[in-house]
């Protein structure tokens, strides 16, 4: 797999038809999103933690307030 398709998800991957399956290439969970991979992704916890501890230090929320979607959309 070339450098470009590794910074896609499974789901998009799957969908675009450059991928046989959707499932996660660190926990093998059966669809990688960006959801799975920043919140649930058992290979990804410590930095999950770091990165859900600053969100809830700079904005006083917690992860459940946020979708994925919404932390990383611009101002």
């Amino acid at each position: 797999m070339n450098k470009q398709k590794n910074k896609k998800t499974g789901q998009y991957l799957k969908r675009t038809k450059n991928a046989d399956r959707a499932e996660c290439g660190w926990c093998q969970y059966k669809t990688q999103t960006r959801e799975h991979l920043f919140r649930h992704c058992k290979e990804w916890k410590p930095q999950q933690k770091i990165l859900w501890g600053e969100v809830h230090k700079e904005t006083g929320g917690r992860k459940d307030r946020f979708t994925v979607r919404d932390l990383f959309a611009d101002e």
